[in-house]
């Protein structure tokens, strides 16, 4: 090994291993402390930057292998290294052999074939003399115990169970988890229930199927393809097959071929084999070579990739070749979609620049498809335009929709800039031929980018029932069940009739207007529209409605120049012309008289509904009309109504201050009802009987005056009437 004589100085330090100088070798002396038997070492290589070259540089930071040794013992062996990372060991000093004096870290470069370089940040080297000591003698080390503020005075913590979880505090240490913390993975199983049943407690998803472990009810925990039918549990719960029973399998639907975009600072956003994503939710995607992410200026770069592969695994005639600017890495933590927008292929344009980032396909299968293209950027807001071809009627616009948060898939439909919206991919229908291509241009100075696409077969009818099999996959049908005449969702639909209409099939409703869809037709309506008259109000509520329903054909079905909306505001009858909202009051200049006045007012009581007269003595409005000055709230009010108290009805008028006050006493208005203990009833002058579930009022007229007999003086005359208009005698 040998030791170096005289240190050499920091300018000497060779920052990078090569393939032209393999090895670094950096020497640490240590102490005897630091060599103890309760010494923790953390061995820290931080790398920034790579590169290849093979007859040339190669755009983008490469692949690597590199090996890290502690005084010849290994610490760890690490391939396909593609992107920065920092590398951590952490080992017990006697477990590296390591000596009070010099102590060598070896970094090499193993051979992959192509020169190359791996540049270091920095090296670092920590040690704890302390970590491993256990003064209490429980088998949990010191740094454990201060870690999760445990005792090492005292053994008998070893055997508490600190979380609950059914594991003491020796057992997680043991184990790896947290004492602190029920369910260390967060997969909604306890750390000890885990233990139990045999799943990793520092593991969500143990066997890797796309489900996490406390979800699996369904299926094994333990096992992605729980019974062996080669379809993994994710695909089977998700497509409504049973997970436990190799005889139900998903519908055999090989006709989707998908590619995924890889930036080389992210492999982890590789698809897994089982992995759905995407509008179409398969599993089996392609996953592109590692794309160089950084690029010079105005550089474009290119890939292809032969015999693309069905999403049931097997090889297509499919190739795809994509120029691009550079690979980018978004920031989703999610799995599927959100893993599938973590990679992308990136436009560049300046002022002088305009680097499309383009995909052209050759050898499709199928006779017929549709192309969908996932289309945004790592950053919200950029815009961007997708033609397919060179025909510039098929240009799509989008706002780029497909950064954090995932909030589902938004199809781009704009075909001019001025109509443009946000949307995460274009759909191109009905195609067919064996080759297309797609090519994405940034519409402004910002980057957008390309994150895959799918090819779906749109040719195939398995059951014969007019619905291609990709049609019935997307609407959740059954494929291999002649289905088009059945009504999925109990709607009064038939699912062909839905697709017709470009309803939803699965659910009755389709714009929640408390309609079903099979209703809408009937009645005119539109079963895509909540509101189809567009008064506001929906389509469901104007039929429904009590006591008076409107016509949601019409956004004034009386045709009194007040819409339904506003007569439903003020409970007037939006199908009877003369029923409408009560009037303002109104001045006239020549009689100096403020007039409201309120006509043919209808009051429906239903009394075993109300809980008027529960409480025996109650007060409250059984109504009021109020005019509010300029919307400002109680004291510029007046307000003119019928007043319930202790099972009796009595008028009330109110004036307040702010609006009309006493004279020489600002601070008083004016007040008028029955105020006596025991007020004389007037339910029947009012034209109730006190009963039943429609207890009908007479047309009432509500009035208010204010008059001011001199022009000089701020003197008024107040009068409120309640009338019997079928009456007025009375």
């Amino acid at each position: 090994m040998g030791v170096v004589a005289v240190d050499e100085t920091t300018s000497l330090f060779e920052r990078a291993v090569s393939s032209d100088d393999l090895r670094n070798r950096i020497h640490f002396p240590l102490t005897a402390a630091q060599v103890s038997a309760t010494s923790l070492l953390r061995v820290s290589v931080d790398l920034i930057d790579g590169g290849t070259w093979v007859n040339g540089s190669i755009p983008g930071f490469g692949t690597h292998h590199i090996s890290v040794k502690f005084n010849g013992i290994s610490l760890g062996t690490f391939n396909i290294i593609t992107w920065n990372r920092t590398l951590v060991f952490t080992v017990s000093a006697s477990s590296v052999a390591a000596v009070a004096g010099p102590n060598t870290l070896l970094i090499e470069r193993t051979a992959d074939g192509a020169g190359g370089y791996l540049i270091f940040d920095y090296l670092k080297l920590e040690a704890d003399t302390d970590a491993m000591a256990d003064a209490d003698g429980d088998g949990m080390p010191l740094w454990f115990e201060e870690t999760y503020q445990l005792n090492d005075a005292s053994a008998a913590d070893a055997l508490i169970d600190t979380d609950g979880d059914g594991l003491a505090n020796f057992a997680e240490f043991q184990a790896g988890t947290n004492p602190t913390l029920p369910d260390t993975d967060g997969d909604g199983l306890t750390d000890g229930g885990e233990i139990a049943i045999g799943t990793n407690p520092k593991m969500a998803d143990t066997d890797g199927d796309g489900i996490s472990d406390g979800a699996e009810s369904l299926s094994s925990p333990l096992l992605a393809d729980t019974d062996s039918d080669s379809f993994p549990d994710n695909i089977e719960i998700e497509q409504k097959s049973n997970p436990r029973n190799p005889l139900s399998v998903p519908f055999n639907f090989p006709g989707v071929i998908g590619l995924q975009f890889i930036s080389e600072s992210l492999d982890s956003a590789t698809l897994g084999a089982g992995e759905p994503a995407g509008y179409f939710r398969f599993s089996n995607w392609n996953a592109s070579a590692r794309l160089p992410q950084w690029a010079d200026s105005g550089v474009v770069l290119s890939a292809s990739q032969n015999g693309l592969k069905d999403h049931r695994g097997r090889t297509t005639t499919t190739t795809a070749a994509c120029s691009y600017h550079s690979a980018s890495a978004g920031i989703h933590k999610g799995p599927g979609d959100e893993r599938l927008l973590n990679g992308m292929i990136r436009t560049q344009r300046n002022s002088t620049i305009n680097t499309p980032a383009a995909v052209n396909l050759s050898g499709i299968p199928y006779a017929s498809y549709d192309l969908i293209v996932y289309l945004g950027q790592a950053s919200p807001n950029a815009r961007g335009v997708l033609r397919r071809g060179s025909d510039l009627a098929t240009r799509r616009y989008f706002v780029s929709a497909s950064a954090p948060p995932f909030t589902g898939w938004s199809e781009a439909v704009a075909t001019t800039v001025e109509t443009i919206s946000p949307g995460n991919f274009v759909r191109y229908r009905g195609l067919s031929g064996s080759a297309q291509s797609v090519t994405l241009e940034s519409v402004d100075f910002d980057p957008v980018a390309i994150h895959g696409l799918q090819i779906i077969d749109t040719g195939t009818d398995t059951d014969g029932d007019g619905m291609s099999d990709a049609v019935e996959v997307e609407n959740h049908f059954k494929p291999a069940l002649a289905d088009a005449t059945a009504d999925a969702d109990a709607d009064g639909l038939s699912n062909a009739a839905e697709l017709a209409a470009g309803t939803d099939s699965n659910h009755p409703d389709t714009d929640r207007d408390g309609l079903l869809d099979g209703q809408e037709p009937a009645l005119g309506t539109s079963p895509l529209l909540p509101d189809s008259d567009g008064d506001t109000l929906t389509d469901g509520s104007e039929i429904e409605a009590s006591p008076f329903p409107s016509n949601p054909l019409l956004a004034d079905s009386d045709g009194d120049g007040f819409s339904d909306a506003v007569e439903r505001t003020h409970s007037s009858d939006p199908q009877s012309a003369a029923s409408s909202p009560p009037p303002v009051p109104v001045w006239d200049e020549a009689t100096r008289t403020w007039l409201w006045r309120l006509d043919n007012l209808r009051l429906l009581w239903n009394h075993d509904q109300s809980m008027l007269g529960a409480i025996r003595s109650n007060e409250t409005m059984l109504f009021e009309a109020v005019a509010d000055i300029n919307q400002s709230g109680w004291n510029r009010q007046i307000g003119m109504g019928i007043r319930y108290i202790g099972g009796k009805l009595v008028h009330r008028f109110r004036g307040v201050e702010g609006v009309f006050h006493v004279s020489g006493n600002t601070n008083s208005g004016f007040w008028s009802s029955d105020w006596n203990s025991n007020p004389v009833d007037r339910t029947r002058n009012f034209g109730f009987s006190g009963y039943g579930t429609a207890d009908d009022s007479h047309p009432l007229r509500m009035e208010f005056t204010a008059v001011r007999p001199q022009s000089s003086q701020n003197l008024w005359t107040l009068t409120f009437r309640i009338l019997n208009m079928a009456n007025p005698a009375s």
